[in-house]
């Protein structure tokens, strides 16, 4: 890890610096959405709010959120792609980096049926904070999310980073072993209380690069 770093450093880049006093990450404070046009025939939207830092407990809540509405038999995936067939593809994100993180659902469609998503969107995380999630929904994503979480760290090049990203967001090495035990132990009332807290209308932000209706 340390030789093709080193490789790349100068001098001026040796000193010491402490990650926690670095600037932290705040969103945009405008409140509607960011709209781009482009000349393509999908638009894609990302519908986020902020999330938490890689060494917060609540990141493996987060992480499961993701994995309840995304993929087969996912909230999201049913409601919007299988059952209303709004989107060509819809999925959802966690992202915990070291000063803060992000937790988005990208979806890709018609242009003339953004409306149509947006306001499913809105229903579905409405539903998520006013009833929360099954235990056999919370089964299900813990399974899927350590699966991919495996299947993510097969390669020694991969495994070295997620050491690495340990490390430099103060995570701490112990971090990347207790991955899964920290996954299995959320439980429904505790992902709710994540879900409440997360999913606040009020820092909901939207972008959208829009394409031309046919």
């Amino acid at each position: 890890l340390v030789a093709p770093i080193a490789d790349a450093l100068t001098n001026e880049d040796l000193e010491t610096r402490d990650l926690s006093k670095s600037p932290r990450a705040e969103p945009a404070n405008q409140a509607g959405p960011t709209i781009e046009a482009a000349n393509r025939q999908q638009t894609a939207l990302v519908y986020g709010f902020p999330g938490v830092n890689r060494s917060a407990n609540e990141r493996y809540a987060l992480d499961l959120l993701s994995h309840v509405v995304s993929g087969i038999g996912g909230r999201f995936f049913e409601a919007i792609r299988d059952k209303q067939g709004l989107a060509y593809s819809v999925r959802t994100t966690n992202t915990a980096d070291s000063r803060g993180g992000s937790v988005y659902t990208y979806a890709a469609f018609s242009p003339e049926r953004e409306g149509e998503v947006r306001a499913a969107l809105d229903t579905e995380h409405a539903r998520l904070r006013r009833e929360g999630v099954t235990a056999e929904e919370l089964r299900r994503a813990a399974e899927s999310a350590i699966g991919a979480r495996e299947t993510s760290l097969q390669t020694r090049q991969a495994r070295v980073l997620e050491y690495a990203r340990a490390i430099y967001s103060g995570a701490g090495i112990p971090s990347v072993a207790r991955y899964e035990t920290a996954i299995r132990s959320v439980t429904a009332p505790q992902l709710k209380a994540v879900l409440d807290r997360v999913l606040d209308p009020a820092m909901l932000r939207i972008g959208v690069v829009r394409g031309k209706a046919q």
